[in-house]
């Protein structure tokens, strides 16, 4: 016993030199690892790439999401195009409705069956519809502003058009098959006749105009998004 401890120090000295190397060593490897999980394959390349130069025709959150390309003349051509449909099948749409409403009465003259609910809606559409476009053209996003606000206006009215056209079919597959139960001696078009009068006609018209709102407010959710000029 001369006050030395019997245990010896369990440990390896170490130099250094060697901890500064091993450092550099793990960030080496990490950064390979980092690069390896982000590589993407030519397949992967090949399909961003065609996402980002696509052709969008009924999408107005791709045309946003990609705003940083820039948009060829080809495909500024055929968005003008159906920007022109669009805006001809939308006023033709409700004309039919404003005119197809108006009924002589003996005595009275022209009389309108559109109530307030659907003159309320309709310039609601019409005032939205107006102020968005008018708001995508003050509006900056990219160094290409024009093919750009073509773009987004022509994908917001086809969206618009595209989907109204969904919710006229999805009313017919209802409407068609209570009227072979109800009415099947009645031609297609007296059966209308009898749906678009009644309790069931106002009823279905307070939800067409409620989806009718919301079809054209998410079309023009992107509509002005950027830097005012």
């Amino acid at each position: 016993m001369n006050g030395e401890s019997t245990y010896k120090p369990n440990f390896t000295a170490v130099d250094a030199e060697q901890i500064s190397e091993s450092k550099v060593e793990l960030k080496k490897n990490k950064k390979l690892n980092e690069n390896t999980d982000f590589a993407f394959s030519p397949s992967e390349v090949s399909l961003i790439q065609n996402k980002r130069h696509k052709l969008r025709i009924f999408d107005p959150e791709g045309i946003y999401t990609f705003k940083h390309i820039e948009i060829g003349y080809f495909q500024s051509f055929i968005h003008t195009i159906s920007l022109l449909i669009s805006l001809f099948l939308i006023i033709g749409f409700y004309y039919l409705v404003i005119t197809g409403a108006q009924q002589f009465i003996t005595g009275i003259g022209r009389v309108s069956d559109l109530n307030v609910l659907d003159k309320l809606c309709m310039a609601f559409i019409a005032l939205y519809g107006f102020f968005k476009i008018k708001k995508i053209f003050n509006t900056k996003v990219t160094n290409f502003d024009k093919r750009y606000q073509i773009a987004l206006c022509a994908n917001s009215l086809n969206r618009i058009v595209l989907n109204y056209l969904k919710l006229i079919f999805f009313f017919l597959a209802i409407v068609l098959p209570i009227r072979q139960v109800q009415y099947p001696e009645k031609t297609v078009s007296a059966a209308l006749n009898i749906f678009e009068n009644g309790v069931f006609a106002d009823s279905v018209s307070i939800i067409t105009w409620f989806i009718s709102i919301i079809i054209v407010v998410k079309a023009f959710t992107y509509c002005g998004k950027g830097e005012v000029k």
